[in-house]
This record gives structure tokens, sequence and C-alpha cells, in this order.
């Protein structure tokens, strides 16, 4: 019994360390374990949809009220992916302050992390179709076409509504959106109070946006616009704004203190703990008023994140849930594809006509999610990754030819002094 007990304690010391060893590097085990669990349920959520909304089975799904409910609201991993992008970029911008040039090279590692998964996606969804003459009549215009390839489709309400290229891609634009404004930001909202004030001025912002958009628009296209108004960025731009709040708190100049504080009065965590599981069972039913849902969800969000961050969870925190979070931008952009061949496998082997919507749902979020891990390991690897390579590649050619430049010009001013 003493030697399984001082196991169990050199374990948990030795995995302590392997932690401390990656957040020195700047690498956070439980930031790729939330990615990995936002992309989970936002393909059981779309699985659900294909079932409750879109007649997967080739007839209406009509699973238990109380499933479609609770995951109803798995679309909200989109927003734990927000609230986690602007944790990990002011991380990042941090890390690079003193860089020559850190913006420019900001840009460019975003659009080579972007731009070569998502430009393989529409090849497949939308290149891929033509070729085959599956669009038919229906072929997309060189408008929509050249705002889905340069991100700016989010600000369209027929392109990200009616008229999607690339499934999902509403969430690629935002977040090139919100890049675009990123620098901005981090130079202006450089302290915690200044991150809850912009948050506060960002709710009267989504307020007043939405309120002007859908009062300029007709009966006609009333419900797009209304749908748009989810989408575009002055609604979501609260939850990625509630992401640098959540880097002030967990890493900012008074983290210490908090951890300190934290470590201190442990009560408090547990009281925290206690509240999230209370809560947790109850989200898809709360509703504040004046407080977007999204958002809602945000600040629950933030609560998890913040508990991970110091409550170290192996459980939840596991190399396999990690590994799904390292991979999940390239699940996120295949998974809808994935999803419809599912479909089509299991509708052939007749389970549409022997099985119960809740256990075809159940089924078909399986095979979707193994199905996605396994292709996304493969696109993560010969895509994402040779493209990120190539953006670093190119920042590090620029910082060359940045220091030759400079070294001319010191040689020049010098040759100006002696003269």
């Amino acid at each position: 019994m003493n030697f399984a007990y001082f196991c169990g304690l050199w374990k948990i010391k030795n995995c302590e360390q392997t932690t401390m060893a990656n957040e020195q590097e700047g690498k956070y085990d439980f930031i790729d374990a939330l990615r990995g669990f936002a992309i989970v349920v936002v393909i059981v959520h779309h699985a659900m949809r294909a079932v409750a909304l879109h007649s997967a089975m080739g007839k209406p799904g009509l699973m238990s009220s109380w499933l479609q409910t609770y995951w109803a609201d798995g679309a909200r991993g989109v927003q734990l992916f927000f609230v986690i992008s602007a944790l990990t970029l002011c991380l990042s911008a941090a890390k690079r302050s003193t860089d020559a040039f850190p913006w420019t090279d900001f840009a460019i590692r975003r659009l080579f992390r972007i731009a070569p998964m998502f430009y393989a996606a529409f090849a497949y969804f939308c290149f891929w179709p033509m070729f085959r003459g599956k669009f038919g009549t229906d072929i997309p215009s060189l408008s929509n076409i050249l705002t889905t390839l340069t991100f700016v489709n989010g600000w369209f309400p027929a392109f990200i509504t009616s008229h999607v290229l690339v499934p999902g891609g509403w969430s690629v634009s935002m977040e090139m959106s919100f890049y675009a404004i990123f620098p901005a930001l981090f130079i202006v909202v450089r302290t915690l109070r200044r991150s809850l004030a912009a948050l506060c001025v960002s709710l009267v912002l989504t307020f007043v946006a939405n309120r002007l958009l859908l009062s300029n628009g007709s009966s006609g296209n009333r419900l797009d616009l209304e749908t748009f108004a989810f989408f575009w960025l002055p609604n979501q731009l609260p939850v990625f704004i509630s992401g640098f709040a959540l880097y002030h708190v967990l890493f900012g100049p008074r983290s210490a203190a908090v951890v300190t504080w934290l470590q201190e009065q442990p009560r408090y965590l547990q009281a925290a703990e206690i509240a999230v599981l209370v809560v947790a069972p109850f989200m898809p039913f709360l509703h504040i008023p004046g407080i977007p849902s999204h958002f809602q969800y945000a600040i629950f969000i933030a609560l998890v994140v913040t508990l991970l961050r110091f409550r170290r969870s192996t459980v939840l925190v596991n190399k396999v849930i990690c590994f799904v979070g390292k991979i999940s931008y390239s699940a996120y952009l295949i998974h809808f594809a994935v999803l419809a061949r599912v479909i089509q496998i299991l509708n052939t082997r007749g389970f549409n006509g022997t099985l119960s919507a809740d256990e075809y749902w159940l089924i078909l979020s399986v095979a979707t999610v193994i199905g996605t891990v396994a292709i996304a390991t493969i696109t993560h690897r010969f895509i994402e990754e040779p493209g990120q390579r190539v953006g670093k590649r190119l920042i590090d050619t620029l910082v060359a030819r940045r220091t030759t430049a400079q070294r001319r010009r010191n040689a020049v001013s010098k040759d100006a002094a002696i003269w």
C-alpha cells in the first residue's frame, strides 16, 4: 500500500514537471484539450442536426427532445474556439513583442496557419463537385468564390447563409476578421481593467450594430439577416474579447498573485468547480435577459478554462483529447464531408430503417468523430504543417533581409561619419 502510494506521488510529480516544462516552452496541454472537446461537441451537434432537421435517415428523425435540447447548444463549441484563439494569440503576441516587426510576422504566421487547409477544403467542396458536374445549373458566382478565398465572405449575408461554398466557413472568416483587428486590440487592451471595459463596449456595439442591421432590412430577407446578425463579427466580438480578459487573469502581470491567492484559498476553486458542475446541465435552459446566449456560454467557458489552468485534471486533459485538439482545425473543415459519407454508408446498409433516431444519431456521431480524426491526422501532417513551415521560412527570409539591410545602413552611416 505504501509502495503504491509513493508510486502515485512520483507519477503525479513527474506529470506536473512535464506540464511545467511544456508551459515554459509556451505549450499548454489544457488548451489543446479544450480544442479537442470543442471539435467533438461541434461534430456531435452537426450529427444531431443531420438527423433531426435534415432527414439524414431519409425521413424525419424523431429524436428524444432532451437530446435535441442539449446538443442544439453543441454549436457553442465554436465560441470555445474563439475564446481559446484570443487567449493563445495574446500569449503569442506577448512572447514575440520584442521582435523587430512583430505584426508583419503575425500576419504571415496567421495566414499560413489558416489558408492552406482552408483552400484544400475549398477545392474539395467547390471545385471537385464542379469538375464532376454535381452543381448543375447552380454554379457559384465569381463574387462568391473571390469573397470566400479572401476570407471576407462573412461580411456578406448571401455568402454566409444560403450560398456557402465551404461548410462552416463563416467561423474561419470571422477568425480572419479578428486577426485583422487583433494588433490594435492587443496594443490598447493591455490590462485586465481595460479588457473588462472593452468587453462592455463590445456588448454595446453588438446591440447597436444588430439593431441597425435588422432595422435596414426588408421583410423578404429578414430571416437571412437574422442569421447573418448572429454570424458576423460585431456579434462575436464580445466572445473574442473575453479571451483577452482571460489572458490577463491567467497569464497577465498579476497572474502570479492570483495563483498564490488561489493556492492559499483553495476553497474558492472548489466552489467554482461545484458551480460548474451544478450550472452545466442547465446551460441550454439559461436565458439571462439582455445578454446574448452565445456570450453566456463564453462566460461559462472562461470559468472552465480557469479551472483547467489551476486544477490540473489528468482525466480531462489526456493525450487522446490533446491530440484531437492539435488537429482540430483540419477536423473542423473536413467533418462535414465525413458526416455526409457516413450517412451514405449507414443508409446503404439499411441502418436508417432498423435503428431508432437516437440510436442512428449515436452511431453517426461516433463514426463521424473516428473518421474525422483519422483523415484530419493526415491533412494536418501533409497540409497544415507544411503550410506553417512555408510561413516560417518566409519570416526567416524577411528577417535575414532586414538584418542585411540594417548592416548596410550601419556601414553607410559609419563611412559618412568618417568622411
